[in-house]
This record gives structure tokens, sequence and C-alpha cells, in this order.
């Protein structure tokens, strides 16, 4: 049995089709596991953005980024199952907490 070119032509434009609408169900589920669940996370990025206007604050699942004149400098992260430190990655300050630091503490921490 041969294959036309057409049939081969259709085989892999329903191929395509079918790739397609996964990859967007998947963009659509990733968009609804980086909605932000935690109000108090919520309320500490609303209470940081007041205090630093001129910087921009990202919120994520459990993670602030905190981005200055379109560079990230900052990363403030929640994770119950790691020690509370700082360190330095390339040039962006990550801070994580294992529960969740007052705006004060975040303030005293950041490179401002």
């Amino acid at each position: 049995m041969v294959i036309s070119g057409q049939m081969w032509l259709a085989i892999i434009l329903a191929i395509f089709l079918v790739l397609f609408v996964i990859a967007k169900f998947m963009e659509k589920s990733n968009k609804k596991q980086n909605v932000p669940k935690n109000s108090a996370i919520q309320n500490l990025c609303e209470k940081l953005n007041n205090k630093l206007p001129q910087y921009n604050f990202s919120l994520k699942h459990n993670h602030i980024t905190v981005i200055y004149q379109s560079k990230k400098i900052a990363m403030i992260t929640l994770d119950k199952s790691k020690q509370t430190s700082k360190r330095k990655l390339g040039n962006v300050l990550v801070l994580n907490f294992r529960s969740l630091p007052s705006h004060k503490a975040v303030l005293a921490e950041l490179p401002v």
C-alpha cells in the first residue's frame, strides 16, 4: 500500500493540530497554577509596592520577584522545607523565608 503525498500532508497537519491543542491546554493550566492562593503573600507584595513604588513586584505562587529598572534584583521565596537564608545567584539576591516575614524585615534585607 502506497500513501500519496496528499495523505502524508493530511497526517502531518493532523499531528500539528493535535500538538497545538495540547499546547493551548497546557498554557491554560500553567496560568491557573501561577495564581497566588495565599492572601498573606499578596498583602506583603502590596505593602512592599506601597513602600517602594519605584520597584516592580511580580507575584507568583510562592515567591515575589523584585524588579528595578527592568532588571531582576531580588527574589523573595516562601518555602517551609528550606532554611531561612540569604544568598546571591548571579546579580540576583535570593531571600528564603520559612514563614511570611513582615515588610520591614524584607525591606531591611533588600538592596534599596
